[in-house]
């Protein structure tokens, strides 16, 4: 990667971790300013700052103070634990490659906090699955389990991606029509396996790697966004998983003049530019705070980025280098081109106008009585630019009240209410209550779809 880019990141890395390091207490609970409290218990970034913080400042008490303030959390309170594990294992990396006299004291504190964030069986969607196998490899007790566990992501991978290379984030079972491929999570399953093969020499996941570029390469508009489609739109999340994954590849503009990676780099970070708050931190999407989905905060994935991010430049910089046996990220999308499976369509060229279709739709992750889910909607577009100009806003989630009083809302989409005839009981109390539901069609095939007024089910977030 050429320095002017390692300037520009670290540039950016530091604007975050001074605006962390401005939300934590005296006592290292960090604040989330939007929520106007202690940033979600639940979530990870007490641990993900503690990770920025030692990267930056190793040694710092601050970071100690971060994982004193979590580990003082009541164990109901704490959660997504595949996150916390993965984010303690690299900061135990880091402490460990420290000579201090503090390093013994910070790694039984690394290993009393391990304790509290156990590995199960099963996750509520496949990337929390990939994230705790990427854990199980880093951990591996020898050689012979570690080629075994990344033996499993492999075939994990085989079950969850498209032929195209798509990352299915639901359901479990493999990747068929009806899977849900939504963008953010697709950045995410390209980390963990970019993060794998720093662990581990394995030609199938960088085969793996190789695919799952090409598909970034399709839904990239050629200037600052990459994705739109599904859950977490153009999210901070996601952004900062693809990021850390080009570094990690070693995106060098000079060694390789074709690459992408150096160009949606500084894409991203030019868009970042537009989304920095007053305080410093980021904004969670290009839209300001809406948007969001109900696990988006916005203290958990700026600590989020600032952490991985920070670990990617760290690891590069020290001369660590990934054998991604020769997968190299440039590809050039052409102007007709599709993910049949995914159902996702490119048509244009950046230069000029390009659209981004939905075909068919897809299946929501997370059904709710009281919101509307768009974002998975069949026969529409979600990302239209023209040159360097945006022309067509993805889809929302929104409230179901907020869709019937304003129904412009649904944009593209086509919506029904029903009254009835939603179920084969006319007792039931789903029949007796308004139904919405998303008509998805394209030239292929149409079918409805339900979207809002099922029971309150989730399967995952981030």
């Amino acid at each position: 990667m050429t320095s002017r880019l390692d300037a520009r990141i670290d540039h950016r890395l530091d604007i975050l971790l001074t605006a962390l390091i401005r939300q934590t207490g005296p006592d290292g609970t960090l604040r989330d300013p939007v929520q106007e409290g202690p940033t979600p218990p639940d979530h990870y970034a007490q641990i993900s700052t503690a990770l920025a913080l030692q990267l930056r400042q190793p040694g710092d008490a601050l970071s100690r103070k971060l994982l004193d303030a979590w580990l003082a959390l009541p164990p109901s309170q704490r959660g997504h634990a595949p996150f916390n594990r993965f984010l303690l294992l690299l900061l135990g990396d880091a402490i460990n490659a420290r000579v201090d006299e503090q390093s013994a004291i910070d790694a039984a504190l690394i290993a009393e906090c391990l304790s509290h964030c156990p590995l199960v069986r099963h996750y509520p969607s496949n990337n929390w699955a990939l994230l705790a196998q990427l854990c199980r490899i880093m951990e591996a007790s020898s050689r012979k389990v570690r080629r075994q566990a990344a033996l499993e992501l492999e075939h994990m991978l085989d079950r969850w991606t498209t032929p195209a290379g798509g990352f299915v984030d639901f359901p479990r079972h493999d990747a068929k029509f009806g899977s849900a491929t939504p963008m953010a999570y697709h950045h995410k399953a390209l980390f963990v396996t970019v993060m794998a093969l720093h662990y581990t020499d394995s030609p199938g996941l960088a085969n793996h790697v190789q695919r799952m570029q090409d598909w970034v390469s399709f839904c990239w508009d050629g200037q600052n966004h990459v994705g739109g489609f599904g859950r977490s739109t153009h999210s901070l999340f996601g952004d900062a998983c693809l990021l850390a994954s080009l570094i990690l590849l070693d995106s060098d503009e000079q060694a390789n003049p074709g690459s992408q990676g150096p160009k949606i780099i500084t894409g991203i970070l030019e868009r970042w530019s537009r989304q920095s708050r007053d305080d410093g931190l980021l904004a969670l999407n290009p839209a300001g705070q809406q948007g969001w989905d109900n696990y988006m905060f916005l203290s958990v994935y700026n600590a989020w980025a600032a952490a991985i991010i920070g670990w990617a430049r760290h690891s590069t910089a020290t001369g660590k280098r990934i054998n991604a046996h020769g997968s190299v990220f440039d590809a050039a999308p052409s102007p007709l081109e599709q993910d049949p499976d995914a159902g996702l369509l490119r048509i244009g060229a950046e230069t000029e106008l390009l659209t981004l279709l939905s075909t068919r739709g897809q299946p929501p992750q997370a059904f709710s009585r009281d919101e509307i889910e768009l974002r998975y909607a069949g026969g529409t577009p979600w990302h239209v630019i023209h040159r360097d100009r945006v022309v067509c806003p993805p889809a929302v989630r929104s409230k179901a009240t907020a869709l019937l009083e304003r129904p412009a809302l649904a944009g593209w989409t086509p919506v029904f209410q029903l009254m009835a005839g939603c179920s084969d009981s006319p007792n039931s109390p789903a029949s007796r209550c308004k139904r919405l539901i998303r008509h998805t069609g394209s030239s292929w095939q149409a079918r409805p779809c339900r979207y809002c007024g099922l029971p309150h089910r989730r399967h995952g977030n981030d």
